[in-house]
């Protein structure tokens, strides 16, 4: 960047106005100072001690021949952290400048140029923590390169740009612009600690610099462009004054730096025992002075200290010691440094292959490489049996083979493992066909665990025996009983063996004539079964009823109680019922009708006989009415028709209605009612009559006319909105709506259950639903599997983890291992399979190939690759794959972290180191770099309704997270559509993007809906009024206002009452729209 310095030769020429006061001891006395020899060594101390910088003394004792005229000073360098930057003369300085200028300089005599130039090796600026720095470097006058100056300044950052201004001090802004300028860091410097000590030319000679008392001066400032001045890059800059003693004369004057800076180099100190400081200590005036430097060394000599340690394990095999020994990791402190932790593994085979011991070795070591140790076991046993399971107990009939099936046994550690079945026993039963088969089966594994079950086998006999039975017998009443023979059968005892009893039961049937006889045959077999059988033999009835007395036929009036005389039945045999059936014929009349009613008598067996007589019937009586007692209420929309059905009962014959309505005053919550006159005749004149009210009233509730279907989605699909449509035959219709989350009943994520609800004004109400099924058809991708390994000296692999995602959720890792095969030499091949499911069942495969060789040296097999991380990622913690020989071996790890590329972005470069006895065996480094390519989240909301002229203020602002770095920038821009005055009468999309500080941007909307719900509102209504009925009706217009747009008034005139009599009402009703 290139400056104009028009502006900075005009406030040079302002400098040389000779105006300067000295920093109070412009005293060219010397005086005889020194300090005390045992304040002058330094102090070796443990880092535990505290802050170096705080154990430095403030000051040492000292002893002088004057008692004024001089002063002291002190500085205090903490060590270890430093920023170091070598600069040179600013290429675009003005050539009349110095990198170091002098002003007054000349008037000294001891030089012909107040420009200094700084030598080639250049100044150096170091800044330290605790806000001090130094400025060092060789200065050889322009005209005469012999004349140098030693430059040693110590310089204080005292506050801000601002703060400096409000205190009155000048920032130059000629060159850079102001908001930043007085934002920059103001550095002043520390009088006595701060001189030019002369060398060559001008050797015995020193100036002492202060900060300058010159009203136009500026203090320095570290950056580009410091006060103005040229530098391209990062440099320093700033007036001081200065002074020193010709003879017995003080001269003084004022000066600038300006260097601008080559290189930097930022030191940091990770080891303790780096951390130190010094602390520089000054007595004198202007005539001379003394210096001496204190040192606070720290030790760090102390490793670090296990807080947590993993207890020692005894595990069930399968159980795979490595998932211990890689969770259960040891948590160490120390007091001073950063520690690292590495282990050493060693693998040691039990008593039986499937026993072993897994032996780790944790060292903690601190950035100062002391280091301490733990030794932790994990041993896995097997002595849990194989699990056998013996066939089901079974039970066959005596007549049945006997089937056997095998037993089988799965262990937990080998699979599954051999049987032996033993002798089977017989055990004798209770009787000759039962007996019992025990069969014993002992199955053992290779570390001696065995199980042994016995299976039981019944035989038995467990059918009765079952009998050859004759065919039912039938025979009437005074037959001779003969019976038939009955014989019996077993499928297990001989039929000589076989005893027979048979005994005869006498059964009544429901008719008296009729009966039953029951044979039943019972036999016991030799093991206790018993059968039985049954033989039939059935005695019936055919003789029907005799009528002895008969009704006479008779004449009744229509409605009047009848009597129903009925005849007399006699039968020999049994029980009698009599039924009535009428046969009716109609006379001149309808209503007049003769009843021919004939009996029909059944005995208990089911003869029938028949008889009959007359009843003859006249009708006299009017129909009885029943119309409602309460008023009818029918909906606004509805026609009502009269129907007479139920209303009006006639004994004899069909009524026929008459029916007069009159429109009455309203009922209360009626649209309108009618008075209804209603007359009921039968067919033979008779009448009655009677009256009723009919109100109008609004009891339906809305119509649905459209539902949105239900939508099935996948799970990063967002729920969408939807919208039904209803409409009601008497009023508007109003709606609302919610959403509910459920776990979905069968496959899938979940459902949300959108509910819709309609309302009229009355407050009837309906509801309909959508359903959204969010599902999950895609299985989980492999991020990371293991690459194929080699392991040596018969030690099992380690189990590395493989990596998915899925697009929905979590993911569960499934691994099996499966040895595939074996050469002759004992290498073996293991094929372990990682199947990763994710929470909808779905399941991705990926395979591991391990070759299991003898090899002696140990060496790295899978080194962790180049990465490149998101800032808000950990570092990755992983180690080399390490193929192990067939002795020790260690793994060490050194760590260092540089500055990335953008904002706080870091790179970790981790350099691991394989040995053995015979030294450093094998060397990988792996690079992690932090990125940030993810843009900020905003959760804005997808719309937001308003009230018609809401302010956009009111809208909700999104929330922006960011992963890298809190600092966002969020702006705006808004789209506006105008629809008119429908609902919603405006939408306007608001756009909202951020952006973080590496520039990476998102964008979302927020639509914001205006809505027009709210009616207008009356502001004047006209009165109900009365007037006589030849007075002209004017109707007169009431007023209203809306808040959203102009009103438009209707009206419509309803008449009640008759014109014709004189007194009626007209009702106007008015509707603002």
């Amino acid at each position: 960047m290139r400056r104009t310095f028009g502006a900075l030769l005009v406030l040079i020429a302002t400098w040389l106005i000779p105006a300067f006061s000295a920093w109070g001891q412009l005293n060219c006395t010397s005086c005889n100072t020194q300090f005390l020899q045992g304040e002058l060594s330094g102090l070796d101390t443990s880092c535990t001690a505290g802050s170096a910088l705080d154990l430095l003394p403030d000051f040492l004792d000292y002893t002088s021949d004057c008692s004024d005229g001089f002063s002291t000073a002190v500085a205090k360098f903490p060590l270890g952290n430093e920023r170091v930057c070598n600069g040179n003369r600013p290429e675009d300085l003005p050539y009349f400048f110095g990198t170091v200028h002098l002003h007054n300089f000349e008037s000294t005599g001891l030089a012909n140029s107040d420009a200094f130039t700084i030598d080639g090796a250049g100044g150096t600026w170091t800044m330290h923590d605790d806000n001090i720095a130094t400025f060092e470097g060789r200065i050889l006058n322009r005209l005469n390169a012999s004349l140098q100056f030693q430059v040693e300044l110590v310089l204080e950052l005292s506050t801000s740009g601002a703060s400096w201004m409000a205190q009155g001090g000048n920032i130059n802004l000629a060159g850079s612009d102001s908001t930043e300028a007085e934002n920059w860091g103001i550095w002043q410097v520390k009088p006595l600690m701060s001189r030019m000590v002369g060398l060559s030319g001008l050797a015995g000679q020193f100036l002492l610099v202060q900060n300058s008392s010159v009203d136009v001066s500026h203090p320095f400032q570290v950056g580009t462009n410091a006060h103005g001045f040229p530098t391209n890059t990062e440099g320093v800059a700033g007036n001081f004054g200065w002074s020193t003693c010709i003879g017995s004369v003080v001269h003084g004057g004022f000066g600038q730096v300006a260097v601008e800076f080559d290189s930097c180099v930022q030191h940091e100190a990770t080891c303790a025992s780096d951390r130190d400081a010094v602390g520089r200590y000054v007595v004198g005036n202007q005539a001379g002075y003394v210096e001496a430097t204190r040192t606070v060394n720290l030790t760090d000599q102390d490793p670090p200290t296990f807080t947590e340690v993993p207890d020692d394990l005894e595990l069930e095999c399968p159980a795979d010691p490595y998932d211990v020994v890689l969770s259960a990791l040891p948590a160490a402190v120390d007091d001073c440094s950063s520690w690292v932790l590495d282990s050493i593994v060693n693998v040691v085979p039990g008593t039986c292959a499937q026993e072993v011991r897994v032996l780790t070795t944790y060292l903690a070591s601190d950035a100062c490489g002391n280091t301490s140790e733990h030794l932790h076991t994990v041993e896995v046993v097997d002595r849990t049996a194989p699990t056998l399971t013996a066939p089901a107990s079974v039970e066959f009939g005596c007549d049945e083979p006997l089937v056997y099936d095998d037993a089988f046994a799965l262990d937990a550690c080998e699979g599954e493992v051999p049987v032996v079945e033993l002798a089977a026993q017989i055990v004798d039963g209770d009787c000759p066909s039962n007996y019992t088969v025990l069969r014993t089966f002992v199955s053992t594994d290779g570390c001696g665990n065995d199980t042994t079950v016995v299976q039981t086998v019944q035989v038995r006999d467990l059918e009765p025996p079952t009998f050859i039975l004759p065919d039912h017998v039938f025979l009437d009443c005074g037959e001779p009983e003969d019976y038939p023979d009955i014989a019996v059968e077993d499928n297990c005892t001989p039929t000589s063996d076989l005893p027979l009893d048979i005994a005869n039961f006498l059964v009544d049937s429901e008719c008296e004539g009729s009966r039953l006889l029951q044979r039943q045959a019972q036999s016991t077999d030799a093991c206790g079964n018993l059968g039985e059988g049954f033989h039939l033999v059935t005695i019936s009835d055919s003789t029907p009823p005799t009528f002895v007395e008969v009704p006479e036929d008779m004449t009744l009036a229509c409605g009047s109680e009848t009597p129903l005389p009925w005849p007399t039945v006699e039968d020999d045999c049994s029980t009698w019922e009599v039924e009535v059936v009428a046969d009716t014929t109609w006379l001149d009349c309808p209503q007049n009708m003769d009843v021919v009613r004939t009996f029909v008598a059944t005995d208990a067996c089911g003869n029938v006989a028949e008889v009959s007589h007359t009843v003859s019937y006249r009708d006299t009586t009017p129909p009885q009415l029943t119309l409602p007692e309460n008023d009818v209420q029918i909906d606004c929309d509805a026609d009502w028709v009269f129907d007479g059905a139920g209303l009006a009962e006639d004994l004899c014959s069909d009524v026929v209605w008459d029916v007069q309505t009159q429109v009455t005053a309203p009922a209360e919550g009626s649209v309108f009612s009618l008075l209804v006159t209603a007359t009921a005749s039968d067919q033979c004149g008779n009448a009655a009559t009677g009256q009723f009210l009919v109100n109008n009233v609004d009891s339906e509730a809305p119509q649905f006319t459209f539902v949105p279907e239900d939508l099935t989605l996948v799970c990063e699909d967002p729920i969408p909105p939807s919208f039904p449509e209803a409409s009601d035959a008497c009023s508007p219709v109003f709606y609302a709506s919610s959403d509910t989350t459920v776990a979905h009943p069968d496959v899938g994520v979940y459902q949300v259950i959108r509910r819709f609800e309609v309302s009229d004004v009355y407050g009837n109400v309906a509801d309909s639903m959508q359903t959204f099924t969010v599902l999950d058809y895609a299985p989980p991708v492999f991020t990371f599997v293991p690459p194929g390994d080699t392991v040596y000296c018969g030690v099992p692999p380690a189990l590395v983890q493989a990596e998915a995602v899925d697009n929905c959720g979590d993911v569960t890792m499934v691994v099996s291992e499966e040895i595939a095969a074996e050469d002759a030499l004992g290498n073996e091949t293991l094929v372990r399979r990682y199947e990763a499911f994710d929470l909808a069942g779905n399941s991705t495969v990926a395979t591991q190939v391990v070759q299991m060789e003898n090899y002696v040296p140990p060496a790295f097999g899978t080194v962790p690759a180049d990465v490149s991380l998101a800032c808000d990622q950990p570092w990755e913690s992983g180690l080399p794959e390490v193929v192990p020989g067939c002795g020790p071996w260690e793994l060490s790890v050194t760590e260092d972290t540089l500055e990335g590329s953008c904002g706080n972005l870091l790179t970790l470069v981790r350099t691991f180191d394989l040995t053995d006895e015979t030294g450093l065996v094998d060397q990988a480094i792996q690079t992690q770099t932090q990125v940030d390519i993810t843009p900020p989240t905003l959760n804005a909301v997808a719309f937001w309704p308003l009230n018609c002229g809401d302010d956009m203020d009111l809208l909700p602002q999104p929330v922006v997270l960011d992963d890298c770095n809190g600092e966002t920038t969020l702006t705006w821009s808004d789209e506006v559509s105008v629809q008119g005055c429908a609902t919603p009468a405006s939408e306007v999309i608001r756009t909202y993007t951020a952006t973080d500080a590496c520039g990476n941007q998102s964008s979302a909307s927020t639509a914001a809906v205006f809505l027009d719900l709210i009616p207008p509102v009356w502001t004047t209504l006209p009165q109900d009024t009365t007037v006589n009925c030849e007075v002209s009706m004017d109707v007169v217009y009431p007023t209203a206002l809306d808040n959203c747009s102009a009103v438009e008034v209707a009206w419509f005139a309803d008449t009640l009452g008759l014109p014709t009599t004189g007194t009626y009402t007209v009702l106007n009703t008015f509707l603002a729209s």
